[in-house]
């Protein structure tokens, strides 16, 4: 059965599950729970929280955007302070706060390009079972249960959005294990640094390395006060890196960095 926001829309609910990972006030936490336990009751579901952001024109509503467990399709509602409430959040909102509306239009924006892509799952398995296993960073996640929950990350260490998603890479390890393909779309230095780290790699799964020593590497590599100039390029690896590059970009489906992707078997 497939959660959408057009049923919850007719609901009244309380309760989800996971909340978000960072610390929460009691309130918090039990507009959490009381969410989590009402779409339970409704769809059998236990959902997870994503996102929650309070909403300027009233402080009776929040906005939060959930994942379904099945289809991982982002689902934006809008829901009471207590959680007892739940209304699935459509693209017709009008607020007396700008903000609000800015906010709402750009969740939903970013949820409709997330679920095109869960939608586009047939292709997308297509593309990265086709990628050779020694260029993919695996790298598996810190919670046993959730070691078989595939997330792929399609990454250039030099776009700025990229950087920024780096950051959240121990946080994804929480829920998925990581699959990383690293490539050089955005010019030549790209093309460098995603050759050197798979040239750290090699060495990294050589001796045995940690997930954590792989993300060192990553973090230093995509930082931007890494001196690329300093650095011999491996021609090789190179040839590799553009190779994979162009089999990435040119079916279509993938259209940008950073591009991620939860892999449904």
């Amino acid at each position: 059965m497939i959660l959408r926001a057009s049923v919850l829309s007719a609901l009244l609910l309380v309760g989800l599950g996971a909340a978000p990972k960072h610390s929460v006030s009691a309130n918090d936490k039990r507009m959490q729970d009381n969410l989590v336990s009402v779409i339970e009751k409704q769809t059998n579901k236990k959902v997870r929280i994503l996102e929650i952001k309070p909403l300027k024109s009233s402080q009776d509503l929040k906005m939060v955007v959930i994942e379904d467990p099945d289809t991982k399709y982002n689902i934006p509602l809008v829901v009471s302070k207590d959680g007892n409430l739940v209304i699935g959040l459509s693209n017709i909102f009008f607020s007396n706060k700008s903000e609000d509306v800015q906010l709402v239009a750009e969740t939903n924006q970013k949820i409709q390009a997330l679920n095109a892509t869960q939608q586009n799952s047939a292709k997308l398995n297509a593309i990265f079972n086709e990628i050779p296993a020694d260029y993919v960073i695996e790298l598996p996640s810190t919670n046993a249960a959730n070691k078989d929950k595939i997330l792929y990350i399609v990454s250039d260490p030099m776009c700025p959005h990229c950087q920024k998603e780096l950051t959240k890479l121990r946080d994804h390890l929480k829920e998925n294990t990581v699959r990383m393909v690293v490539v050089g779309w955005l010019g030549v230095n790209s093309a460098k640094k995603a050759a050197l780290i798979q040239e750290e790699m090699a060495k990294a799964r050589a001796r045995g390395a940690s997930v954590e020593d792989k993300i060192s590497i990553l973090e230093k590599i995509y930082s931007t006060q890494y001196d690329i100039n300093a650095q011999k390029e491996p021609e090789d690896l190179r040839t590799k890196v553009e190779n994979v590059t162009k089999k990435i970009f040119e079916s279509g489906v993938i259209k940008g960095v950073p591009f991620l992707y939860h892999y449904k078997a």
